[in-house]
């Protein structure tokens, strides 16, 4: 099974501490950075993930599914939900290249950004 998830890292504002009158300044960014995980677990129970701070799009998926299928002297079964970079052009072309190493399945049941019921997204979940 393979998933995506996003774990943010932007500010956090709150309390702090200071001399009574003199309330200390702190400087806030806007920015929103963060961490996209790729992530997936094989039949024999293998994590292979990686981290990226781009944008997940056609190319970074075929990225990593060029990584994950390396070294494999089996064809590498993947179930992935209907993201759109998962069901791209470009993803079917890749797969249909190399189809003695991966066959990739969309399991139409799980609806996109369906948290409570994937198990990757509810762990990067408590991270937010």
């Amino acid at each position: 099974f393979e998933d995506e998830s996003w774990i943010g890292c932007g500010h956090h504002s709150g309390r702090t501490w200071g001399l009574r009158g003199q309330p200390p300044e702190i400087k806030a960014g806007d920015e929103k950075d963060g961490y996209h995980v790729l992530s997936m677990v094989t039949a024999e129970g293998e994590l292979m993930f990686d981290v990226k701070t781009e944008k997940l799009v056609s190319s970074v998926y075929i990225d990593f599914l060029k990584k994950v299928i390396r070294n494999r002297t089996r064809p590498l079964i993947v179930i992935a939900d209907n993201a759109s970079y998962h069901t791209s052009n470009q993803v079917k072309k890749f797969v249909e290249d190399h189809a003695q190493q991966i066959r990739l399945f969309f399991c139409r049941l799980i609806p996109l950004r369906s948290t409570p019921m994937n198990r990757f997204g509810m762990k990067s979940n408590i991270a937010n």
